[in-house]
């Protein structure tokens, strides 16, 4: 579990990484147990391979550790060489050769040596295998429940590596109450070594060399990295929050990836409140996926009796926004405002609420998980749970994306409502709006919109700062760029498939 987390951070929070890591840790323990198996075996005492083994996982893996900004810096340097499938293939793979190959040997060389002690004991190898296998199995249970919901919230990826190989010198320290007590003491002055070395390296690396993102932003140099003052750090259950401040600029960084900034994405996180509401502006309740700084849910909790639900996965993303108070209109201390710790279809899946607007504004869809924000099933999950005539916002990015993908995503949005539309807020990002009933703004709805904006003097003073103007037709005219027959002309332009589940 986290050796996975810490290939996040390296390679990206794709799939890749989980990916990788298990293909290395399958591979060591098949190899580990085959080395057992042709070379060790009976050749050597068992006692003694135990505790080489122990300390060959324990050397091996620490080595690792201290290799993580070397490769965090080496895989951003092949970095353009990536976009080919395969190399990227093998530059995954081969981070993951690096921090878990020999430590999965060893573990896979114990698993027999384990089965032979206790054979020993038993004198029946069936009830030994089945013993083994059976604490084997409840261990790897409890691990990976452990990991991610207690030992990395609490004490990080680091400290969780330094727990779990002090498990194994407990289980060294176990082993040698068996023989003569001169190869006891000896084994007892390694194992207390052991601990020492691993209380020395197994500590919190700066989260501005190994959490910045360079596998996708770019080779940061130390004199970069030390311009940038860490905020807030937290590794939480399901990812790492990093918030940056350089020259009063703050990032909002989820697995090294910026998601938010108290600057460049503010039009975006502020157009995915205001447009859509300016579309129909008696919107009441608001649900909202994915929290960031909490611009887009501070934004829409300025409009009177409007209620607003987030759903958010990670309480590291909400506890962050603390920081990005300047410019979030601080939605946590709305009482208006409610937070939903769960991914945001299942949250659609499981509730009856209805809403009148759902803004969706997760990660981009080569993160791992997101991509079912972005099909069919979840259009027509969202459609489900809107009020008749009301509106279904999607930020899609216009960057690492084809002109073809980002037309499958039209197209997929396109079979489920009625009307779609879309608005352009800056060269980056866009915001896919779709209804079962018309989207274009009557007169009476764009005066109502801008009465709204006239009552409400931050709603005024962020089109202002953000947008150049608070009139609503003008934004209106500016930013809403195409239309249902437009975007069919797109669709029809870039013959796409439909993104769905399957």
């Amino acid at each position: 579990m986290v050796w996975a987390r810490q290939l996040a951070l390296i390679l990206g929070g794709a799939t890749y990484a989980f990916s990788a890591m298990l293909l290395a840790m399958l591979l060591g323990l098949g190899l580990g147990g085959l080395v057992y198996n042709r070379w060790i075996g009976t050749r050597f005492a068992q006692l003694f391979t135990a505790v080489t083994v122990i300390m060959t996982l324990l050397v091996t893996t620490l080595a690792g550790m201290r290799l993580i900004p070397h490769l965090t810096s080496l895989v951003r340097l092949v970095g353009p060489l990536r976009a080919d499938a395969s190399f990227n293939a093998v530059t995954c793979v081969a981070a993951s050769v690096v921090l878990e190959f020999l430590p999965a040997v060893a573990m896979g060389v114990l698993f027999p040596v384990f089965v032979e002690l206790t054979r020993k004991s038993t004198c029946h190898a069936g009830s030994a295998v089945g013993t083994v296998y059976a604490i084997s199995t409840f261990g790897n249970m409890l691990g990976a429940l452990a990991a991610p919901l207690v030992l990395i919230p609490l004490v990080g990826t680091a400290r969780s590596v330094g727990i779990a190989l002090v498990v194994y010198v407990i289980a060294m320290i176990v082993l040698v109450f068996r023989p003569s007590r001169r190869a006891r003491m000896a084994t007892l002055v390694v194992c207390l070594s052991s601990l020492v070395v691993i209380v020395r390296i197994a500590q919190p690396m700066d989260p501005r060399i190994t959490d910045l993102g360079m596998y996708l932003h770019g080779y940061r140099a130390p004199g970069d990295r030390d311009s940038q003052t860490v905020v807030f750090f937290r590794e939480g259950c399901s990812c790492n929050v990093l918030v940056t401040d350089r020259d009063g600029v703050r990032s909002l960084r989820v697995n090294g990836k910026v998601d938010a900034s108290s600057t460049g994405d503010m039009a975006m996180q502020l157009g995915l409140a205001y447009f859509p509401r300016f579309l129909h502006p008696r919107a009441e309740d608001v649900l909202v996926i994915g929290f960031g700084s909490g611009s887009t849910s501070g934004a829409s909790l300025l409009f009177s009796d409007t209620q607003v639900r987030c759903c958010e996965i990670e309480a590291a993303v909400v506890e962050a926004s603390e920081h990005f108070a300047q410019v979030n209109h601080r939605p946590r201390e709305s009482a208006k405002f409610s937070v939903v710790y769960d991914d945001g279809r299942a949250y659609l899946q499981g509730t009856r609420k209805q809403f009148d607007l759902i803004l969706s504004e997760p990660s981009n869809p080569w993160i791992a998980g997101v991509a079912n924000l972005f099909t069919r099933e979840f259009c027509a999950v969202a459609k489900s749970r809107l009020r008749p005539e009301w509106i279904l916002a999607q930020w899609i990015q216009l960057y690492d994306l084809t002109v073809a993908e980002y037309a499958m995503i039209v197209r997929t949005v396109s079979t489920t409502f009625a009307h779609v539309g879309l608005i352009r807020i800056s060269d980056n990002d866009t915001i896919l709006v779709a209804s079962e009933s018309p989207l274009a703004g009557d007169k009476q709805s764009i005066a109502a919109a801008q009465a709204l904006v006239d009552t409400h003097p931050k709603i005024g003073g962020d089109l202002e700062t953000y947008f150049a103007t608070a009139d609503v037709r003008t934004l209106l005219l500016t930013h809403y760029l195409l239309n249902d027959q437009a975007l069919g002309t797109l669709q029809e332009t870039a013959r796409t498939n439909v993104n769905t589940d399957s």
